[in-house]
């Protein structure tokens, strides 16, 4: 799907009035226990090349997908003041097998070469899906878990480390770059989410003792590709 101004606007719709909604009922709600756990992503940050970035990081409205990250977090804010739990998830690229961002960042290799999109020295904010999943039921069990939560791997790694790492895990040897250009003209505005670069550690997760199974990207790609099979 291309990132047209129209789909924008309907994907900003879709998440921000929808949280806005939701916040409000919470607000007005009477339970005793209240929590709303609200999802966005790491363009939040803006491009950040080589910064190394926590949850306190500022917000950046630089990227599209950026900006309407920052317009769905303020939507759910809302429902803080009305003394919600709250707790902001900043999703990494997900990595399944059957699913998300993995399948089309496979398909090059799959094909026999494998595609390092622009200079591969950007960052990339990823997790293992089964990590995924064990973080966010951690922030609503615990509640300890509040505000801005990086839902990312903890070890991060360069887009060429994780085209090294699928080249491996699929027995793929040769690998091509793809400049920046040619990505931006077959992605349009999605390519901000692969060429940009922000380099985020899940410190909250962390000081909260949760323990990552799939923290380093080789280990994690290869779990990937042998549940595909």
């Amino acid at each position: 799907m291309t990132w047209t101004p129209e789909y924008v606007e309907q994907m900003g719709e879709s998440r921000i009035e929808t949280t806005r909604r939701i916040a409000s009922a919470l607000g007005r709600s009477r339970a005793e226990r209240r929590l709303l756990v609200s999802g966005s992503g790491y363009p939040i940050y803006g491009d950040t090349g080589e910064e190394l970035l926590t949850e306190d990081a500022p917000e950046s409205r630089d990227l599209v997908a950026g900006a309407m990250d920052v317009d769905w977090e303020g939507a759910a804010r809302a429902a803080a003041s009305s003394g919600v739990r709250l707790v902001l998830l900043r999703l990494g690229l997900v990595l399944g097998h059957d699913g998300g961002a993995f399948p089309t960042l496979r398909q090059s290799f799959d094909n026999g070469t494998g595609a390092v999109l622009g200079t591969g020295r950007q960052w990339v904010l990823r997790i293992h899906i089964a990590d995924a999943a064990r973080l966010v039921v951690a922030t609503l069990d615990d509640d300890g878990y509040r505000g801005p939560v990086n839902v990312v791997a903890p070890q991060p790694a360069r887009h060429a480390d994780l085209a090294a790492a699928i080249a491996a895990a699929l027995g793929t040897g040769d690998l091509t770059t793809v400049p920046a250009d040619q990505v931006a003209a077959m992605l349009g505005g999605a390519s901000e989410l692969l060429l940009t670069s922000q380099r985020a550690v899940p410190t909250l997760a962390s000081a909260r003792g949760f323990a990552f199974e799939h923290a380093d990207i080789g280990q994690a790609v290869k779990d990937i590709v042998e549940s595909s099979s």
